[in-house]
């Protein structure tokens, strides 16, 4: 039987606004939340796009001073410029390690003090804690590079343009970057 309508006891009523209230606290309460997390959302997407700042891989080094019992090293006629260089280890071993992709964006400066991005296409990594790294220079730059990574040392060849360049061990794990005159330079 359907009850008529009536009106409801003061209990009831006050049962019945206490339900509704919370209704529309939790409704109220559920749009904050989904505006957040679309705030979240959006503001991961806008992160995304932003690159990490490249690291250099290398340093302009001083040399040490030289002693007045050692004479002075001649530079070879086919070096048109040379200089120390000190090498970022933390980011050599990164670069060593054949299973770190992405790697992260590495610069080289050569002579012209413009920064050269490294586009790395092949690490192959040797159980002695060694390493041949491969690849080309990102846009605007053109070239290719090679690296043999050994302990702290690296050394390799990195064709620019029509410029080539080399890395070289001096001593005591010390290394010198070379700008070379390809055709001054002597057959192998």
């Amino acid at each position: 039987m359907i009850a008529p309508n009536r009106i409801p006891l003061y209990n009831e009523a006050a049962n019945v606004s206490r339900v509704q209230g919370n209704n529309s606290v939790v409704y109220r309460f559920s749009y904050f939340i989904l505006a957040a997390m679309l705030g979240g959302v959006c503001s991961q997407i806008s992160w995304a796009d932003e690159r990490p700042a490249p690291k250099s891989l290398w340093q302009t080094a001083l040399p040490p001073p030289a002693a007045a019992d050692q004479p002075a090293t001649m530079r070879k006629p086919w070096v048109l410029r040379d200089r120390e260089i000190a090498l970022d280890l933390p980011l050599l071993q990164v670069l060593k390690d054949a299973g770190a992709r992405p790697h992260p964006r590495i610069t080289i400066e050569l002579f012209d003090g413009a920064s050269h991005e490294l586009d790395i296409t092949s690490t192959v990594s040797r159980s002695n804690d060694s390493a041949v790294i491969r690849g080309t220079f990102k846009p605007p730059s053109k070239g290719d590079f090679t690296f043999v990574a050994s302990g702290n040392l690296l050394v390799g060849t990195m064709q620019l343009g029509d410029r080539l360049y080399k890395t070289e061990h001096i001593a005591n794990g010390r290394l010198r970057l070379l700008e070379i005159d390809p055709e001054k330079l002597p057959p192998d």
